[in-house]
This record gives C-alpha cells, structure tokens and sequence, in this order.
C-alpha cells in the first residue's frame, strides 16, 4: 500500500513540476508578447504625435508680451516682431493669433501675462521670426515652438535631469546637451521616454 501511496504522489509531483514548468514558459512567452506590443505602441504613438506636430509647424509661442485691453493680438504680435527682431510683418503673414491660459500646474500658470499662440501664413515667416528669438535677450519676452503635449512633457523631464546642461527644440526636435563625466558634451536627440535613459 506505501508503494501505491508513494507511486501516486511521485506521479501527482511530476505532474504539477510539469504543469508549473509549462506555466513558466507560457508566462515568459507573454511577457516577451507584452514588451513587443509596449514597443509597438510606443512607436504609433511616437508617429501619430510627430504627425500632430508638423501639424503646428507654422505655429510659435510668445511669452512674456505685455496685455492690454481689447488687444487685438495680430496687432501686437506684428508690433513685437518689428519692434525686437526688425523683422517687418503685414497683416497677410499672420493666420490666426490668440492668448492661451496656461493649465493648472503650469509654471507659468498666474504669473505674468497669458502666452500667445501664433500661426503664421508659412513656415518660412514662421522659421525667419524663430530663428532671430536670440535678439529678445534683455527683454522678458521669449519665444518657443508650439510642442505637442507629449513633446512639452518630454522637455519638461530632460531638463530636470542632473546630466543635462541645456534643452531645446528644433522644428518639433527636442535636443538635449548632455555633459558626460569625462567632461565632454554630447547631443543627444530625445523622441520619446525611451530616449531619457540616454540622459543619465
């Protein structure tokens, strides 16, 4: 009777390590399965946000431009623009213009005056004004391109890092200027939050 006892336990034993071993497999399997469709997930996402923002290609972000009363912001988007890049503007190279309210949390949310959105005519107005920002220095005025969310978030988190010096974006690229321990800088290139770990 023990050999019976004995022989249907060992048989119960194998038949559990087994089925414990098969479960393994099985897991490893869908883990692999997971991390496949995280990747493939992440670069949708990656695409379907570089397609929002060369949807914003002609748009920048001014900050820091005084308000008045029933402004009209075209108006004081082309004052600006002349004013501190003398880049002259007509109405004809200005779609659209706006203050927008930065959301809760926002370091600039309450402070300062409220950010306007401009959406130029074309993308080559739109690259002359960006392209002479550095001529605002002194002046509390800043300009910025119009980030995707994403992007912002991205920036947002690079320039927190400890290794990173200095943090930019060009046409909807966020670049990041890291400083490596030997003393050397390196650019690196940041498409997604994958991309952060090359930071440290």
């Amino acid at each position: 009777m023990e050999a019976i006892v004995e022989k249907v336990t060992q048989d119960v034993y194998e038949a559990l390590t087994h089925d414990l071993s098969n479960i393994k497999l099985e897991q490893e399997r869908m883990s692999e399965n997971i991390k496949g469709i995280t990747k493939e997930m992440e670069k949708l996402r990656e695409n379907l946000d570089d397609l929002e923002q060369y949807g914003r290609r002609e748009s920048l972000r001014f900050f820091g431009v005084p308000e008045k009363q029933s402004e009209d912001t075209d108006s004081v988007i082309r004052d600006v623009v002349q004013q501190h890049l003398n880049i002259l503007l007509n109405e004809k190279n200005i779609a659209r213009s706006h203050r927008i309210t930065p959301k809760p949390g926002n370091s600039s949310h309450g402070r300062g005056p409220k950010p306007i959105i401009v959406r130029f005519t074309t993308y080559n107005i739109r690259r002359n004004v960006y392209e002479a920002k550095s001529k605002l220095k002194g002046s509390n005025i800043f300009i910025h391109e119009d980030l995707t969310p994403f992007k912002r978030d991205l920036i947002n988190k690079a320039r927190k890092m400890s290794s990173v010096k200095r943090v930019w974006s060009s046409d909807g690229r966020i670049i990041a200027l890291r400083s490596a321990p030997d003393g050397h800088e390196k650019k690196v290139l940041v498409r997604n939050v994958s991309d952060l770990a090359l930071l440290e």
